[in-house]
């Protein structure tokens, strides 16, 4: 089950919130939108007071009254863990201080209306914002966030893959590792003889960037430009590898 890469870090007292201690988790190529709309950050109180949200601007937007500390709110829902029969439950609340209670033993954010739960057996499932499975994995170890509507898998031999949200594999596992997508590419990598050979992907699978071991490093940065680090230099590459 793969987590986006979580960091963990303390933001300086809000000045309108004097008493306010908040914790900000950034989520790492994550994307989550550009609005900061359904955005909530986990504050307390005090340093041993009980949890709530607060939103960018430091206002309250959930009363401080949970127990355990919540994981980012995005599109409106966070979650926390609840212990039940010596197991940790996800505990979903939206924005509105509504809670949804589940069977599930770990949970990505939402993200495109979905988020990635996993149950106590382990099947990697798909939920939407009404807590109703719409996707299930059957033959996949691991997935993550979908975006461009697109999420990337791990097959049980190891390799990665594309599917949409009908669950399609639209790009077969055939990649050693993959990025999310980000405004309709994706960087991919594969491994030749102990070398990296990277390149670039549209929605469709074509390699914009045929996979070469030129570069050290290779990313998709926006506005259809890729950013790239080739032995001392690094720069930017168009769609035309130039």
């Amino acid at each position: 089950f793969e987590f986006i890469n979580l960091k963990l870090e303390k933001m300086k007292l809000l000045k309108n919130l004097s008493l306010i201690v908040v914790i900000s988790i950034t989520l790492l190529s994550c994307g989550g939108g550009r609005s900061s709309d359904g955005i909530g950050y986990p504050a307390r109180e005090s340093r041993n007071g009980d949890w709530g949200y607060v939103n960018a601007n430091g206002e309250v937007v959930i009363d401080f009254h949970l127990n355990e500390k919540p994981s980012v709110m995005t599109e409106g829902i966070g979650f926390y863990f609840k212990e039940k029969d010596n197991q940790d439950y996800i505990v979903y609340i939206d924005k509105e201080d509504n809670e949804y209670r589940t069977n599930y033993v770990q949970s990505l954010s939402f993200n495109e209306g979905l988020a990635l739960v996993t149950t106590s057996t382990g099947k990697l499932t798909y939920i939407d914002k009404e807590y109703k499975e719409v996707l299930v994995l059957e033959d996949a170890i691991e997935s993550g966030y979908f975006f461009d509507g697109l999420a990337k898998y791990k097959n049980k031999e190891g390799k990665w893959g594309f599917i949409n949200k009908e669950g399609e594999k639209v790009i077969p596992a055939k990649y050693d590792y993959v990025e999310s997508f980000i405004e309709g590419y994706a960087m991919v990598r594969n491994t030749i003889d102990g070398t990296y050979y990277r390149g670039i992907i549209d929605k469709e699978g074509r390699e914009i960037i045929k996979l070469n071991n030129k570069y050290n490093k290779l990313s998709v940065a926006l506005d259809g430009f890729f950013s790239y680090k080739q032995e001392d230099e690094v720069g930017f590459l168009n769609t035309e590898g130039e």
